[in-house]
C-alpha cells in the first residue's frame, strides 16, 4: 500500500481541482474564525464567490460534506467592522483537531472538506483506499463539475 504524507496528498488534490488549504489552530476551532488565505479565496472564486463583491457583514453559505460523508455548511464572508475575508465550516471541531491540515474543494453542488492529516495517520481509511484522482472522480468535484 502506498505511503501518504500531507504534501503528496495536497499535490494530488491540486491536480484535480482548485484546493483551499488551512492548518487549523485552537482559535480557528474554538471561535470558528478562519482567515481566508489565498488558496481559500481562489477556491471561493472557482465556486463563483468573489470576496471583492461581498460587502462588510455579508455572508454566502453553501452545502458541503466531510470526506466521511457527514454534511456541513461552508460560509464565505466579510467581517462587519473591518471587512476582513473569512470563512467557516460547520461541525469542523468534531472532525478535526488543532494542527490538522484540511483541504476544501468544489464538489458538484457545494464543497468537500477533507481532513488530510487523518488520511496520513490512517484514520478514516474507508475512502482512502483509492488514489486521490480516483476519489475526486468518484465524488464528482473539480473543474467543470456543476
Amino acid at each position: 500500500m502506498k505511503h501518504f504524507d500531507v504534501e503528496s496528498i495536497l499535490q494530488d488534490l491540486r491536480k484535480v481541482a482548485t484546493t483551499g488549504v488551512i492548518k487549523l489552530t485552537n482559535t480557528m476551532l474554538n471561535k470558528h474564525i478562519i482567515d481566508a488565505n489565498k488558496s481559500v479565496i481562489e477556491l471561493a472564486e472557482s465556486i463563483g464567490i468573489n470576496y471583492s463583491d461581498l460587502k462588510a457583514g455579508e455572508k454566502i453559505t453553501i452545502e458541503g460534506c466531510f470526506d466521511n460523508a457527514k454534511p456541513c455548511k461552508v460560509s464565505f464572508y466579510k467581517t462587519k467592522t473591518r471587512g476582513d475575508k473569512r470563512f467557516s465550516i460547520s461541525g469542523l471541531k468534531k472532525e478535526a483537531a488543532a494542527g490538522d491540515t484540511v483541504a476544501i474543494q468544489k464538489k458538484r453542488n457545494g464543497a468537500l472538506v477533507i481532513n488530510v492529516s487523518k488520511r496520513v495517520t490512517g484514520e478514516n481509511q474507508n475512502l482512502w483506499g483509492q488514489s486521490v484522482p480516483a476519489l475526486a472522480a468518484m465524488l464528482n468535484f473539480g473543474r467543470g463539475a456543476k
